[in-house]
Order: C-alpha cells, then sequence, then structure tokens
C-alpha cells in the first residue's frame, strides 16, 4: 500500500487512489482509452474519471458528464495512483477540512449534494466565484 504525502507545490495531501476511495465505499476500475490511462472511481449513478498526467477530472452524473480542472496532476508512483484526497472525497459530495494543529484531513461521509451552481461556465475551464477550483471548504494552506 503507497502511503499519503503533503505535495508542496500545489498545497495538497495527495492520496493513493483505490485505497482511499474503497474505505470510502467506492468502487474503482482501470482503463486505457486513446492510449491514455484512466481511473474511474464509481458510486451509483456518479463516477469521477481521473487521466493520469492530467489535471482535467471528469465526472459523470446521470449521463451527463461535466469536466472539472484541478490545480494538480493525476499521476501514478510505482504502482499506485495518486490524486488529491480533496478532490476525490468533494467530488463525490463529502466534507473534506484540514485540522493544521494535528495536520489531519477530516473527511464527513455524510453525502451531500453537489453544489455545481458555483461553477463558472462562461469561462473555459472551469473555476469557482472565489478563485479556487471546485473547492467547500480552505485547503491546507488557508489554515
Amino acid at each position: 500500500m503507497g502511503r499519503a504525502f503533503a505535495d508542496t507545490r500545489f498545497d495538497r495531501i495527495m492520496v493513493p487512489l483505490r485505497f482511499v476511495s474503497e474505505k470510502l465505499g467506492y468502487e474503482v476500475t482501470y482503463e486505457k482509452s486513446n492510449d491514455r490511462d484512466l481511473a474511474i472511481v464509481k458510486q451509483g449513478n456518479r463516477s469521477l474519471i481521473f487521466t493520469l498526467g492530467s489535471n482535467i477530472v471528469r465526472m459523470s452524473e446521470n449521463g451527463k458528464m461535466t469536466e472539472l480542472v484541478s490545480d494538480a496532476y493525476t499521476f501514478a508512483y510505482g504502482d499506485r495512483t495518486y490524486v488529491p484526497i480533496r478532490y476525490v472525497s468533494e467530488y463525490m459530495g463529502l466534507s473534506v477540512d484540514w485540522d493544521q494543529s494535528s495536520k489531519t484531513v477530516l473527511i464527513d461521509r455524510t453525502v451531500k449534494e453537489l453544489d455545481k451552481t458555483k461553477i463558472n461556465t462562461a469561462v473555459k475551464e472551469y473555476t469557482l466565484d472565489n478563485g479556487c477550483l471546485l473547492y467547500t471548504s480552505p485547503s491546507p494552506r488557508d489554515s
């Protein structure tokens, strides 16, 4: 099993996708599409599609596809796929918070509806009105 680590370039906690996703109750599969490696996280009618080497995350919900731009890239190290814990959790409707004193990521497993109204579709890359990229709570940098 890989280990989580702090990526100081992006102020993100990077985690092994399969380990964390399965602990949260999601199904994880891997595919190849157009010579790109994809990691797919699924629960119910919502899927997240991470492309290795990319910062684009595609979300499929009820048959509708939305592209989301993150500030950190999905990557493989050894035989593990790493993603920011915030993305896999928040994109699936969970709340994420950072406890600076214990340096711990806190995940509220109460599923909430993803607030897509905060996505500004007037620009090509999806950004939120507060300048962050699909964030609903502070990043570790803000603590």
